[in-house]
Order: C-alpha cells, then sequence, then structure tokens
C-alpha cells in the first residue's frame, strides 16, 4: 500500500499558487487582452448593416490597437489581472490542497474521479473569491478602453465608477457563469494534470527525480485540453460583464440563448486561439513555478525543523558563525572574476556528475542542476543537486544542507587572498587568531558547504577525460537507533500523536505499532536528506525493509537501521529521525520531570534509548562531504545531540580500522528501572598467539602473557574458563528466540575476485533484466538465495553494475520465531574500488566444537561456518569482520568472562587468511569484536 505524504502547511499552497499566478499573468496578458476583445465584438449577422466594425482575427486586433493606442493600450486591465491572478492562483492551490485532503481515499492518493471533484471545488471557490470581482473589473476596463471617449482613467478610478454606478452587486456581474467556467476549468485542468502525472512519474527510473521540462509540458496539456472543454463559458461569462451587459441580458440563461440564436454555436468558441496560447502556456509555467516553490519551501521547512534548529544553533554559538559558503565570500567580495569561475565550475561540476551517473547506477540518480547568479544588489543564490543556498546580506546567511563538496575552481592567488580577507573581515573569529594560508579548509557547519581552498581533484575539468574510475565509495557508514529497549515497550502506540495518516495496513497484516505507523512518504522525506532513494521494499509483521539506491533501511516497532555508502550524507538527518520519532511516537524521553524545568533545556535532554554509529576506514575519505570526511568530525556531531556517547576506532589506526560510536543505554528510559547496567570495560592488551596476530586480551591480562591452552593462571573467576569449555558452551536456540538478545555480524570485504564479480554486473548484451528481476538472477547463481533458505530476499541489480538486497526471516506464526531477523547485502564490483558488505542479527552459534559444515541448503550454524560461506561467495582479499552481542542483566563475572571467551574464539582463523586483529571490547549491555584478516 502507498504511504500518505505530511500534509504541506497551508501557507505554502498559498504562497507558491500566489507567485505562480503573478508571473504568469505579467507574463501571458497579451493574449487575454486579445482574447476578451474578440468575444466582446457583436459577432450577431446585422451588426455590419447597423454600422458595427466587422470582428477581426486575433494578430489584426493586436496590430491595430498597437498602431493606434501604442504598445502600452494591450497592458490595459493588467494590474486587475496580476493582482486577482496572484490572489485567484493562490486561493486556487489552497483550496485545491484541502479539497485533496478532504477527498483522499484509504491509501491517502485523491487521483481519478477524486482530483476532478478536488479542482471543481477548488475552481468555484476561487471564482467566489477573487475571480469574479477581478474579471469584471478587467473586462469593463478592456471594453472602456474601446469606446470613443472612455469613462474610467485607471483601476482605481474605474473600480470606484463601478461600485458607485452598480453598486458592490456590480462587480459581481456574471457570478454564476465564472463560478460555472473557473469550477469547469479547475476540474479538467487538475484532473488531467494530476492523471498524466502520476502517468509520467510511473515510466521513469525508480528513484528519479521528474525534469521541470516534463513539469512544463503536462502542464501545458492540461491548458489545451481546459480551452476547448470550458470555451463556451467563458464566451458567456465575457458577455456578461460588458459595458452593456444589464441591459443586453436577463440573466446567464438569457445571454447563452441570444449568444447562440444570433451568432451561432460556433461563437461560442470565439476567441479560442489567444486562450489557448494563454492557457497552454499559463498551464507549463504556473504548475513549474509552483512545483519549484513548493520544492524550496518544504526545503526551508526541512531545514528550520526544531531539532535542526537546536544543532544548527549550538554549532553556530560553538564556531562563533566561522563557517560560511564559497557563495557567500563571493556576494561580499562581489568580483565578476570570482563570479566567472564560479560559472566555469558550475559547468564542469555538472559534467562530472554526469560521468558519474552513466558509469555507476544511471537508473536511479537524477542529473544534478548547477547554476549561479552574479552578485548584484539582490540576494544572490546557489542551487547544487536540488538544494538552495540563499544569501542574505554580505555577513550573514540562511542556508539549506548542500550535500556536495565545493572545491575553489582555479583562480588567481588574489582572488582567492581577496575572497579569504572578505570572509576574515565578516567572521574574525574564524582562525582562532591565526593567519590564513591559500591552503586552508574552513571547516563546516551543519548548513554550510565545505570548501577544500586549493583543491581541484573533485572535478574532472577535462571535456574529454572520463572521471577517475573506481571512484565509488562501498564501505557504508551504519546508524542504529533504539527507542526503547524491546518491541513490547512499544505495543501501546498504535496512533500517531501528530494527528496525521498513519501507515496503511495491507490487506490481513497485522496492526502496525512503533516507529512502523509512520508512513514511507514521511521517511522519504528524511531520505532526499540522505540524498538516496526508495527501489523497493518487503514488510513483515514486525519490521518494514527498504532497498535504497545506496544501501538499506529498516523499521522495526522500537528502533530503526539506516545503511548508506556512496558520499550519502546520512548524519545530516539524525535531526528529522529524531523529530519524526518525538512528533509521530513521542519516542525521546527526558531525564528529569522537574516542574521548574524549561521546557526548552527539558526538550535538549530528550533523547532515544541507545545509539549505535559505526563505518569502516573509507576508500576515499578525499570525496566524502561535511562532517563525514573525518572520524572526529563525526563524533562532534553525534555528541552535540547525546550526552552519553563513547567513540572508538578499533584496529590499525595507520591502516585498516572501523569506527565505533556507542551511547550506554538511556536511564531515564522507564523500563530500565529494575535492571543493572555494567560498565565498559575495554580488553586491549596485546600478545601473540600460533598465527602470529596482533589480539585483545581480557581482564587486565599482563602484555606479555601468551593467552593459549596453557594460559591456566588466571584471576579466580576464570580460572575454570579455557578454549574447550568456551567450544562447548553454544549460544542457546532459547537465547536466539529471545526478543531480548541481540546479536548483529558484519562482514566487510574489499580486494574482492574479479571473477567472482562478473555476477554483479548488468549483462545487457545478454537480455540480463535489471532491479528486482535482475537480482534475483543473481541470488541463484551466486548461491546467496541458500545462505538462509528460510529468509525472503528482496535484491536489486544495479545498472551497469552494483546488486543491493535485503533479507527477512519468515516468522513462525505459533512461537514467532525469526520476528525482526534480517540479512542485507551490498556489492560494489568494479575492480579498483570493489567492495561488498554482509550483516545479520540471524543468531548463529558463537562457536561450537563442530567442524564439519551444515548439510547442503541448510542455514549455517556458528559464527566460523557463516563467514566462511560469505567468504566463498565474494573471494575478498580484505576481510573484518565485527560481532556484537547483547550481555545479560545482572550476570555474574564468571559467566560474562565465559561468554567473551566464546566470543574471541568465535573468530577463529580462515582458511586462506592471515589473521591480523582480533579485539574485544566490553560496552554497556554490549560485548564486540573485531578480527581482521588478509588473503595469504
Amino acid at each position: 500500500m502507498a504511504a500518505v505524504k505530511r500534509k504541506d502547511p497551508a501557507l505554502y499552497t498559498l504562497t507558491a499558487g500566489s507567485i505562480a499566478g503573478a508571473i504568469e499573468a505579467m507574463i501571458t496578458y497579451p493574449t487575454e487582452f486579445v482574447k476578451t476583445q474578440l468575444q466582446l465584438q457583436d459577432g450577431t449577422k446585422g451588426a455590419a448593416r447597423k454600422g458595427v466594425p466587422a470582428p477581426k482575427g486575433p494578430i489584426d486586433i493586436l496590430v491595430t490597437t498597437v498602431r493606434t493606442q501604442g504598445v502600452s493600450a494591450v497592458y490595459r486591465g493588467l494590474s486587475a489581472m496580476v493582482i486577482g491572478n496572484t490572489a485567484k492562483a493562490g486561493v486556487r492551490f489552497f483550496a485545491f490542497d484541502q479539497f485533496k485532503d478532504l477527498l483522499k481515499d484509504s491509501e491517502g492518493k485523491t487521483t481519478g474521479a477524486r482530483s476532478v471533484l478536488a479542482g471543481l471545488g477548488a475552481g468555484m471557490t476561487e471564482a467566489l473569491l477573487v475571480v469574479t470581482p477581478s474579471e469584471t473589473i478587467k473586462t469593463k476596463l478592456i471594453h472602456d478602453g474601446n469606446l470613443a471617449k472612455p469613462q474610467y482613467k485607471g483601476l482605481v478610478h474605474g473600480v470606484q465608477s463601478i461600485v458607485k454606478a452598480e453598486g458592490l452587486g456590480g462587480i459581481y456581474r456574471g457570478v454564476v457563469p465564472v463560478m460555472a467556467r473557473q469550477g469547469a476549468n479547475s476540474a479538467v485542468r487538475f484532473g488531467v494534470y494530476s492523471t498524466l502525472n502520476d502517468l509520467v512519474k510511473s515510466k521513469l527510473e525508480p528513484g528519479s527525480k521528474m525534469p521541470a521540462t516534463y513539469t512544463f509540458g503536462i502542464g501545458a496539456i492540461a491548458g489545451i485540453i481546459t480551452v476547448y472543454t470550458t470555451m463556451p463559458l467563458d464566451v458567456v461569462k465575457t458577455k456578461m460583464q460588458g459595458l452593456n451587459a444589464r441591459q443586453l441580458y436577463s440573466g446567464v440563461f438569457d445571454c447563452g440563448w441570444k449568444v447562440f440564436k444570433n451568432e451561432g454555436v460556433l461563437s461560442f468558441w470565439s476567441g479560442a486561439t489567444p486562450r489557448l496560447a494563454r492557457l497552454s502556456m499559463s498551464g507549463g509555467i504556473v504548475f513549474s513555478i509552483y512545483e519549484s516553490t513548493m520544492t524550496v519551501l518544504r526545503r526551508i521547512d526541512d531545514d528550520s525543523s526544531p531539532i535542526h534548529q537546536k544543532s544548527t544553533r549550538a554549532e553556530s554559538e560553538k564556531s562563533s558563525m566561522a563557517n560560511f559558503t564559497l557563495v557567500l565570500l563571493v556576494y561580499a567580495y562581489g568580483s565578476n572574476t570570482a563570479v566567472a569561475h564560479l560559472q566555469e565550475f558550475a559547468h564542469h561540476f555538472v559534467r562530472n556528475q554526469e560521468h558519474v551517473r552513466r558509469r555507476r547506477r544511471a537508473s536511479v540518480h537524477p542529473p544534478p542542476e548547477a547554476s549561479i547568479k552574479p552578485p548584484v544588489n539582490t540576494p544572490d543564490a546557489l542551487f547544487f543537486n536540488y538544494s538552495i543556498i540563499t544569501i542574505t546580506n554580505a555577513s550573514t546567511t540562511t542556508s539549506m544542507v548542500v550535500p556536495i563538496t565545493v572545491p575553489v575552481p582555479p583562480a588567481t592567488a588574489a582572488n582567492i587572498h581577496d575572497l579569504k580577507a572578505a570572509l576574515a573581515a565578516s567572521t574574525p573569529s574564524v582562525h582562532d587568531g591565526g593567519e590564513m594560508s591559500d591552503n586552508d579548509d574552513i571547516a563546516p557547519s551543519t548548513a554550510a558547504v565545505h570548501i577544500p581552498w586549493s583543491s581541484d581533484s573533485f572535478l574532472d575539468t577535462s571535456d574529454d577525460q572520463p572521471m577517475e574510475p573506481g571512484s565509488f565509495e562501498g564501505p557504508e557508514k551504519l546508524l542504529e537507533i533504539h527507542f526503547a529497549p524491546n518491541m513490547q515497550d512499544v505495543q501501546h502506540i498504535r496512533a500517531p500523536l501528530n494527528g496525521n495518516t498513519p501507515f496503511t495496513n495491507a490487506e490481513g497484516e497485522e496492526e502496525r505499532y512503533g516507529l512502523r505507523i509512520i508512513p514511507k512518504a514521511v521517511w522519504e522525506e528524511m531520505l532526499d536528506i540522505v540524498k538516496c532513494k526508495v527501489l523497493h521494499s518487503i514488510h513483515h509483521p514486525t519490521v518494514d525493509a527498504y532497498v535504497l539506491s545506496e544501501s538499506s533501511f529498516f523499521v522495526f516497532p522500537h528502533k530503526l537501521i539506516l545503511k548508506t555508502c556512496g558520499t550519502t550524507t546520512l548524519l545530516m538527518a539524525l535531526p528529522k529521525i529524531l523529530e519524526f520519532a518525538q512528533d509521530w511516537c513521542g519516542l525521546l524521553h527526558s531525564p528529569s520531570s522537574d516542574a521548574e524545568m524549561k521546557e526548552e533545556e527539558e526538550q535538549q535532554q530528550q533523547q532515544p534509548y541507545r545509539v549505535f554509529y559505526s563505518r569502516k576506514k573509507f576508500l576515499f575519505p578525499e570525496k566524502q562531504v561535511h562532517v563525514h570526511r573525518e572520524w572526529k568530525d563525526e563524533v562532534e556531531f553525534l555528541d552535540r545531540h547525546f550526552n552519553n556517547g563513547s567513540a572508538y576506532t578499533i584496529g590499525k589506526v595507520n591502516g585498516d580500522h572501523w569506527c565505533l560510536y556507542v551511547t550506554a543505554p538511556f536511564l531515564g528510559y522507564p523500563c530500565n528501572s529494575n535492571k543493572e547496567v555494567k560498565g565498559n570495560e575495554t580488553a586491549m592488551e596485546n600478545f601473540q598467539e600460533e598465527d602470529d596476530t596482533t589480539q585483545g586480551g581480557l581482564f587486565g591480562l599482563p602484555p606479555t602473557r601468551p593467552l593459549s591452552r596453557a594460559s591456566s593462571s588466571r584471576s579466580s573467576s576464570a580460572s575454570t574458563i579455557d578454549e574447550s569449555e568456551s567450544d562447548d558452551t553454544p549460544t542457546t536456540t532459547q537465547e536466539a528466540d529471545n526478543e531480548d538478545y541481540d546479536q548483529t555480524i558484519e562482514i566487510l570485504m574489499t580486494d574482492l575476485d574479479p571473477k567472482a564479480m562478473k555476477k554483479f554486473y548488468h549483462h545487457a548484451d545478454k537480455n540480463q533484466p535489471s532491479g528486482s528481476e535482475g537480482g534475483q538472477m543473481v541470488d541463484q547463481q551466486t548461491g546467496l538465495a541458500t545462505l538462509f533458505p528460510e529468509a525472503e530476499i528482496d535484491p536489486f541489480l544495479f545498472t551497469p553494475c552494483g546488486y543491493s538486497a535485503n533479507a527477512l526471516l519468515k516468522q513462525s506464526s505459533a512461537s514467532g520465531a525469526g520476528a525482526g531477523k534480517y540479512f542485507t547485502i551490498h556489492v560494489t564490483p568494479e575492480p579498483v574500488c570493489s567492495y561488498a558488505s554482509f550483516e545479520t542479527n540471524i543468531p548463529v552459534r558463537l562457536s561450537s566444537s563442530k567442524t564439519r559444515r551444515s548439510a547442503k541448503g541448510a542455514a549455517p550454524e556458528t559464527v566460523q561456518e557463516l563467514v566462511q560461506r560469505v567468504v566463498d561467495i565474494f573471494q575478498p582479499g580484505n576481510l573484518t569482520v565485527t560481532i556484537f552481542t547483547s550481555a545479560k542483566f545482572n550476570a555474574s563475572q564468571h559467566q560474562i568472562e565465559k561468554r567473551q571467551f566464546k566470543m574471541l574464539h568465535s573468530l577463529r582463523p580462515i582458511p586462506g587468511f592471515r589473521r591480523t586483529d582480533r579485539i574485544l571490547y566490553g560496552l554497556d549491555g554490549y560485548d564486540v569484536i573485531y578480527g581482521h584478516y588478509l588473503a595469504v
């Protein structure tokens, strides 16, 4: 079922519609003038004998008016039209949005007949409130201008004269035909536009954005159809609003009958040609401007959310507004040379990104857009990748997050020096008293673009050279947020707290609760910030799994997992995630209920239950943007949002390593009051084993003491633990099926075998399908389909290469076993940047004396067997394995040591590999082990 989009604020639709209406009126008014002149002429058969001039064509009217009265005469009545059209379009879109909300179906959609009815209601509303008076005044002004001695001296005098002569009812002449015409106009226009818009979107590639030219074309087609279906009503309306209407017609039906009787049926389409010209342009202009304005307003709304404002405010205070964008510098400096450099940069940026798009996942990414306006006396603007930065003056900026790194294009040293001087003059605290060199970086803020001053490595400035091959960043950023300890703690959350429409259940689906009541469309707003799109999804009773254009997204009742690769800006979506969790479900918790606590302070202390963020060392860190460029920046960003986080770099700092950020369990959570949480314990002493690898010791063993079968002299609590005991103490089935038990295994691989990777390319020459169907073929060819046979797999094969899959373990209806268990796989097969990841929370035994594999077609039973199967499929040269397991509350020291030994020995030697690291950490409520292997 389709999800329901969050309703746009009424002010946004009113504002966007008004702007679109004003611009459209100024552009198309001459055609409206000609159309009205044609309709005001006497077309009766006896008119010529009475000395009335014969009807003229549109061109003749335009030429004659300009020749005899001047160009300004063509714009007589424009002011009334612009004012009226501004209000008219604003009311129209506002009313249409309200009627759509009233008429939406059970899925939250307004399609087909419902769109027509919504348009009809919007048209009649605008006719009653705006169109009738503005059209009456416009028509009388144009008609008056045809007289030898015009009565009206302008808009204000004309309105005063009409009201004085005819009363307020005089400006409501023809209200019935106007309501009929506007109702029909909007019904046809919105109905056609909505239908064509949905049709075109269904034909686009998944995740792609509709080009502005398509929107214009759809609007133009809607305008053309509107003209010919509603023209008779427009003719009657114009006749009824003429200067002599009161003398000629007794009412609407009398007017229509006389037009038909005296002028013929074709006269109902008089003025169709200029109206066709106007409405075809009008439809394209109005809908294009409306959609563009709404996009900007929504992004401003995203950037000004309470949680986002809080984080940007804190950062702004910390940096004293030290972080500015390149556009701000240009605006402050006002250099034409600098602007030319920026324009050149925009050109090359678009070309470079088009290379990326053609090379990698061309069916997913929309082409970027970039345009730069030179600094003038009005605010400057820079558009990148559908995001906007608005400069208000030379010293302050209101900005959106722009998810790209912007290198300065080639420029002279003098230009760069002047630009930096302008920045320093506006923000003296930028450099903490130090001088800025030409190679310094400006540190990024939450709402600014990161600018490496002398780097041009991001750009391919050659017209002939393709982009540097192999630059896709496969290693993912992984964010997991727990809002409650388990699913049972959120079962009471069945309806949104904000009153919005929840996720619509599929037929026969169990009732949703917790985070799963939030509609897909709402999550997609968050994913837009990350810069990725939903390609496909599967849904089980306790989890929704979304395949993204860059990796995966899982939503459980009590937690979510977001995993994204490439240069996505995952952490930029954190404020929006927290906002949704609180607004929809009330899942952020405050540690104090002190009645005297200020509301703002209480909001700042609101926290989720637990947060995990991790990533492998990036292959191309210089390609990352904003906070993701360096681990310390990511940690600082997370620390601004969470009060109890700890950051770790596990592995060789000067080699392969894994970064981890974890918060302690939020003790203010009400369900946590009776549970003891062990403190962080880090086992990091080094020792040597038979394979000559560096490993982590336990509980204070001296660094020189080897841990082996002969090592029996330990503390009393651990003296009975040896390797054989740990092997004979596997994870039990009961523990695995317990919801409070959590085990997550990640296998991260690089330097993949090129022959094995051929299966992850889309072979169009062999008529291989892409997308879900192509992904299913890959599953069968590689053996991924049989890795966990009981799982439902949702794969996706990208064009020209790349693969992603989510899988959910089928849940037993009787016992509930398998609930919320998943695995996810992502593959970047290009040789220079090859990478694959496998992650699962399906429990397997940590260690066992069993050495043989499970039966063919059966799921792996141990960590060792699972790792071996994955390695056999991808054949990596470099391998990292991490295992998280939840610790039992109130466990004894002996039990803790026993389980940690099991974890330590779960990462055994792998045939064909040399283990270089094995490190164990004891965290609050969890233990994690890290292992690194190199092929030999």
